[in-house]
């Protein structure tokens, strides 16, 4: 994992929101309904400058936050 990957922060609701402070990344997987797959809504997906993580590194990252924190709330979810 990179060293700013440590720094990501996880939100949940009905949603995670993973997001990486001081940059525009961020990410939300709303709880799959009928699916046992988490899906992102739509990802921007531009290098921002203030970090050196690119956009598909952030989004690999995210995902894998994403996947844990869902397991471990109980969502019913397949990797």
């Amino acid at each position: 994992m990179t060293d700013a990957a440590e720094l990501l922060q996880v939100d949940v609701r009905q949603e995670i929101t993973v997001s990486l402070p001081g940059t525009n990344y961020i990410v939300t997987f709303p709880r799959p309904a009928d699916q046992c797959v988490l899906v992102n809504k739509p990802f921007l997906g531009e290098q921002d400058s203030q970090t050196s993580m690119t956009p598909w590194e952030f989004l690999n990252e995210a995902y894998k936050i994403a996947f844990l924190r869902a397991r471990e709330l109980g969502w019913r979810v397949h990797g």
